[in-house]
């Protein structure tokens, strides 16, 4: 099996002053992991503080009252980030078993904190500025910013995983699998591209593509087991091996 194409991650080294000494990416990770948590904690209480203290007799947004906006954008913050995880998980099923599917599990469960805390920090501006129209126009629109975006990132592991599924099915139409060989989501790469060379359903053109990219060794091996890789094709791998 190629190389795990997880997919690519915010570089949260960045966030934290480099340690010295023996310190190790571990220890600045779980640093960052207790400063997000300690965040979302404090994001939330406020959120569930306000929406405790909502009345009828507060102002209004899209006709509803503080408290049952806030009980309804909370349910719907719960809602999206379970769909976030889902598509992700959607991506673990269709890769397949993996070494390094630890390693993804945990990147998958932090980057569900983040979102959930994000959403919850949008929550809580809508909220806390409640008695404000500015304040709550501003809360409305971040959390119609952070509903988008965390919706868009779950399409595109669903068709991250919709290709790699595609790349391995050999009842795909020709014109499919020559799409997939430009495929540059979440995904692309090694794991897509020795899926395409395995399939015997694969045009021999986009064979012919697959060996030309430089410096994918198992994916040209895989290359010369399918039947439909012509025998130029395999001369020109042979040389290069």
């Amino acid at each position: 099996m190629g190389k795990v194409g997880l997919p690519p991650e915010f570089p949260f080294d960045s966030l934290v002053t480099r340690p010295s000494g023996a310190a190790t990416k571990d220890s600045r990770f779980a640093r960052l992991s207790v400063l997000a948590g300690t965040g979302g904690i404090t994001c939330w209480s406020l959120a569930i503080n306000e929406i405790a203290q909502g009345s009828e007799a507060s102002p209004r947004l899209f006709g509803l009252e503080r408290r049952r906006l806030g009980g309804w954008g909370l349910l719907i913050v719960l809602l999206l980030v379970a769909v976030r995880v889902l598509a992700e998980m959607g991506m673990m099923r269709a890769h397949g078993p993996d070494a390094q599917m630890a390693i993804w599990w945990v990147l998958c469960a932090f980057k569900a904190t983040l979102w959930f805390i994000g959403g919850g920090i949008a929550l809580a501006i809508m909220l806390r500025l409640w008695r404000y129209r500015w304040g709550r126009t501003i809360g409305a629109a971040l959390l119609l910013i952070w509903a988008v975006a965390i919706g868009w990132a779950s399409w595109q592991y669903d068709v991250g995983a919709r290709a790699l599924t595609d790349a391995s099915d050999v009842k795909a139409s020709p014109e499919r699998l020559r799409e997939l060989v430009h495929f540059d989501g979440i995904q692309a790469g090694y794991e897509l591209d020795n899926r395409l060379a395995a399939n015997p359903s694969t045009p021999p053109d986009v064979l012919r593509e697959l060996a030309a990219k430089p410096d994918q060794l198992g994916t040209q091996m895989v290359l010369e087991r399918n039947p439909r890789t012509s025998a130029d094709v395999r001369e020109k791998l042979d040389v290069k091996q």
